[in-house]
């Protein structure tokens, strides 16, 4: 989508800095490869939120890269987008906390260094919408153990009998296979 603006606005005729071009880039490759490194599962579960996170930042600081330079650009609105996302994306707390932490910090940085007169509440929308994306995180992690939990008991009631707790017919055969498997 990044590259995708970008090709977009330059065909339009509205020239951009190379600058900003390069952090786009950046931008647009980091969420690449870790979208196929998520995909293809090349890095390990407990990795993949802290790869998300980390992509997060390098947009985030790119974001606020690009503000340096172009304060009117659209950078702050994509940032705010960029930290709607950030919670239910990662899916767990540490890394968004971590990830929210570094873009928020580096945000006011720029903010109050090159817009004084507005980084106020640019930085209360900013800690808005990291709020909001810590209450999407908390209703996508509940919503996971919920699956999880009702799951688990669609599986204990469709291989169990209800009145005396033993397995039934659907029961013993998955049972009888995992036994099979071990005689042999």
């Amino acid at each position: 989508i990044i590259v995708a603006f970008d090709v977009i606005t330059l065909a339009s005729g509205i020239s951009l800095p190379s600058d900003y071009l390069v952090s786009d880039v950046v931008q647009g490759g980091t969420f690449i490869a870790v979208a196929v490194l998520v995909g293809c599962r090349i890095t390990p579960p407990g990795a993949t939120p802290w790869l998300w996170a980390v992509s997060l930042v390098v947009s985030g600081v790119a974001l606020n890269f690009q503000y340096t330079f172009d304060p009117a650009g659209a950078g702050i609105g994509i940032l705010i987008m960029l930290l709607a996302v950030s919670g239910p994306l990662t899916l767990f707390w540490v890394p968004f906390l971590a990830q929210a932490a570094v873009v928020l910090g580096v945000s006011s940085y720029t903010l109050l260094t090159y817009q004084p007169d507005y980084a106020v509440p640019w930085i209360i929308t900013l800690l808005t919408v990291t709020g909001a994306s810590a209450a999407l995180l908390f209703a996508r992690r509940r919503s996971a153990l919920d699956v999880a939990r009702v799951t688990v008991e669609l599986a204990h009631i469709a291989t169990r009998d209800s009145l005396t707790g033993l397995l039934n017919r659907h029961g013993l055969a998955e049972a009888g296979e995992v036994l099979r498997g071990l005689a042999h």
